[in-house]
């Protein structure tokens, strides 16, 4: 900070406030042919159902690799195994981690996810 109260960038860094997005000379020919539509504001008479998602597929991940990923990690392999059945695994580390991890996770559908805490 100076003496009048501004905030300095540090030297290297890029200042961006300035500057608009990056478009390639391309794409701005191609964005000038476009036709926009208008949305339709006509109500319909049928009833949308709201399509349910996963959280693994809301965030882009394919959920079989995301599993495959799981099964490849010892210690996610460990935890789901305590979880599951209560086996602890016989590596001294993975059997500390399994028993302080175990409360923050759960099992669902054979995919480990974090159990969420919200606060009343």
């Amino acid at each position: 900070m100076n003496e009048d109260n501004e905030i300095i960038p540090a030297p290297g860094l890029i200042d961006v406030r300035g500057h608009g997005p990056v478009v390639e000379d391309d794409d701005r020919e191609n964005v000038a042919d476009l036709e926009y539509e208008t949305p339709n504001t006509e109500q319909s008479e049928k009833v949308v159902e709201p399509i349910v998602c996963s959280s693994v597929d809301e965030f882009g991940l394919k959920m079989l690799r995301f599993i495959a990923e799981q099964k490849r990690t010892p210690r996610m392999m460990a935890l789901i195994g305590f979880l599951e059945s209560d086996a602890l695994p016989l590596d001294a580390q993975l059997r500390v981690k399994a028993l302080q991890m175990a409360p923050h996770y759960v099992v669902r559908n054979g995919v480990l996810v974090k159990r969420v805490h919200l606060r009343a």
